[in-house]
């Protein structure tokens, strides 16, 4: 938490020196997680995690329909892997991980286009999103027992995360200028959550989410 407070007094501040119009919303977000390629993995399966955190976007005008949206978002990422190791030994890894990230991205609104709902706005965002991994656990069972139960997996992954950000959705304005947001986010990890050096896997991260919000 502290983390993510330095890094929202940081944006606050920019935003001053910038003097640039400044619309502050709380989100929530429902996203089911997996982990990519892996020649050497036998078979893979997601989970589902949850996040949440603050945004920031910026403008320069009342009228301007494209703005820059960044903030401080803590979400889960990880998964389950399944290797084998030599010919009667299957091992089960389920990874579970906190990363703190900072988007950096386009957010695109099309303004009134539906006349009897002038309030409805069609929105769409994409961008780029780094990160770092915060907490990390791991359990691990071989053939069906298991061996590790809730461990820090800290040598299992690694700590920088950056990611392709893709989102859409609809935004609908309250009263009092505070707006209510809907819509789905997809994250792609470029970098790999996963390590595995004791059985040769490297694993990246993406999750796919609901996410809900209020801007003010």
């Amino acid at each position: 938490m502290k983390k993510m407070f330095l890094v929202v007094v940081c944006l606050f501040a920019t935003a001053h020196l910038t003097q640039a119009q400044v619309s502050f919303g709380l989100n929530a977000s429902v996203v089911y997680d997996f982990l990519r390629t892996a020649d050497t993995v036998d078979s893979k399966s997601g989970r589902m995690g949850f996040g949440y955190g603050l945004s920031l976007d910026f403008k320069k005008r009342d009228d301007q329909r494209a703005y820059f949206a960044t903030g401080a978002y803590v979400t889960s990422n990880g998964g389950s892997y399944t290797v084998l190791s030599g010919k009667d030994t299957t091992v089960e890894t389920s990874v579970r991980a906190q990363t703190l990230q900072v988007p950096l991205s386009l957010k695109l609104k099309t303004g009134k286009v539906i006349p009897k709902l002038d309030k409805l706005n069609f929105v769409a965002q994409i961008g780029v999103v780094p990160g770092v991994t915060v907490r990390s656990r791991y359990d691990r069972e071989i053939n069906n027992v298991k061996t590790v139960d809730s461990e820090p997996a800290k040598d299992l992954t690694n700590l920088l995360d950056i990611s392709l950000k893709a989102g859409i959705g609809l935004d609908y304005e309250l009263s009092g200028g505070t707006t209510a947001y809907g819509g789905f986010v997809y994250h792609h990890g470029f970098l790999p959550l996963v390590n595995d050096k004791a059985h040769d896997v490297k694993l990246k991260p993406s999750n796919i989410g609901l996410r809900v919000g209020v801007y003010f």
